[in-house]
């Protein structure tokens, strides 16, 4: 697999980080790549990895929108788009990290209210974190590191 190409390909993809500030967007690209390692780790398969990629370009330009809109939404219309965001997160990296639901309402009022470059931070990692069980109904976003 080479990993040189799926990140000239993540690179050269122009609208990944469009709504965000040069500084945000520069992390959030940075990290993008620096997952593709994680995301063809065991894959032999040329197609799997470009289908991985694409999912994890997807998962970034929702982390970009979210990230730049989220003071435009109240924080309960944040945890349907949190939602979207762990399923896009699940389709490339494989990993199926439920989050309950008062961890996602939680997660969106501590998101509504963060500075944007914390946002885009909290955004891309917060589902790499150990997550509390889906039936956990008292953790917190706070509670996973």
């Amino acid at each position: 697999m080479d990993e040189q190409i799926l990140r000239d390909r993540l690179l050269e993809s122009e609208n990944l980080t469009a709504d965000l500030p040069d500084e945000e967007a520069r992390w959030l690209i940075e990290w993008g790549l620096a997952q593709i390692p994680l995301l063809i780790e065991g894959l032999t398969d040329e197609d799997a990895a470009a289908e991985r990629l694409r999912a994890l370009m997807a998962f970034i330009r929702r982390v970009n929108r979210l990230a730049a809109r989220k003071q435009a939404r109240p924080p309960e219309t944040l945890v349907e788009e949190l939602r979207g965001l762990l399923e896009l997160y699940q389709q490339a990296f494989g990993a199926a990290r439920p989050a309950s639901e008062r961890w996602l309402e939680a997660a969106a009022r501590t998101l509504h209210a963060m500075p944007l470059r914390q946002a885009v931070q909290f955004l891309a990692t917060c589902f790499q974190e150990e997550m509390p069980a889906a039936d956990d109904s008292t953790a917190s976003p706070a509670d996973t590191d």
